[in-house]
């Protein structure tokens, strides 16, 4: 297994264009992809998810795959690569529900993943808001105007989209307005 992965060292510069292009046309583009997906899964497991190396290595190979045939000359050669990873995970809600219940306060977007989820609707929603504990203040199904350019309405409340199409009310739109003061 390790000398299958040190031959694409070799692979890269000593096999001659022609035959790269075999191999990926027996392939065929679906089932390259899926192959080169694989190869980025089992680079990401056996570096344990560290993903500034991981964005080192891709970085080095896509300049070196656009360098081969530059080995030599000055001019023309890639210098620069930008590989950016970002990996979001779906909330935990039963984690969240949890930290509701137990009175700790979540984002906007923590409260917005719970009313996707079912887990809490409007009157849940107008109880926190009149909560002494200071929840940031979540105004449910009210009308109100907001920027398209910012995103705030004229109490300084955010719209925060719970659902596909964003309007200006919970219970119709899938919105919340999460605001300083409900006015």
């Amino acid at each position: 297994m390790v000398n299958g992965l040190k031959d694409f060292l070799l692979l890269g510069q000593l096999l001659e264009p022609a035959e790269r292009e075999k191999v990926f046309e027996e392939l065929g583009p679906e089932e390259t992809d899926d192959v080169l997906s694989a190869m980025l899964a089992f680079a990401y497991l056996g570096l344990n998810g560290d993903q500034p190396r991981l964005k080192a290595c891709i970085e080095r190979g896509i300049l070196q795959g656009e360098n081969v045939d530059k080995l030599f000359q000055s001019s023309g050669r890639a210098t620069n690569l930008d590989v950016s990873i970002s990996v979001e995970h779906n909330p935990d809600i039963e984690k969240l529900h949890q930290r509701l219940e137990n009175g700790r306060e979540l984002t906007d977007a923590e409260i917005g993943a719970l009313v996707r989820a079912g887990k809490i609707g409007r009157e849940d929603i107008e109880e926190l808001a009149e909560s002494p504990r200071g929840f940031p203040g979540v105004f449910a199904g009210q009308k109100c105007e907001f920027s398209e350019q910012t995103g705030l309405s004229a109490n300084g409340g955010r719209r925060v989209d719970i659902g596909d199409t964003p309007t200006n009310s919970l219970g119709t739109s899938g919105q919340l307005l999460v605001g300083k003061d409900s006015q």
